[in-house]
């Protein structure tokens, strides 16, 4: 149980949106800041300790089994 940084990614891969070290068991509503395709949850500050932020381009790759 930990805090985490949840990112928000449109259908172009752009972050459109990072809530930083979100409290665990919350309730309140984190929404996106507009329309995304993908939420990818990280260990909170990874976004710190990485420099990812907002408008940021994310690429990944599909393995194909």
């Amino acid at each position: 149980i930990i805090p985490l940084d949840i990112i928000f990614i449109d259908s172009k891969g752009v972050i459109n949106t990072i809530h930083r070290k979100t409290s665990p068991f919350s309730e309140k509503s984190l929404p996106s800041k507009g329309k995304s395709q993908f939420v990818v949850e990280v260990n909170g500050g990874f976004c710190q300790r990485h420099n990812i932020n907002e408008g940021d381009l994310i690429e990944y790759k599909l393995d194909k089994k």
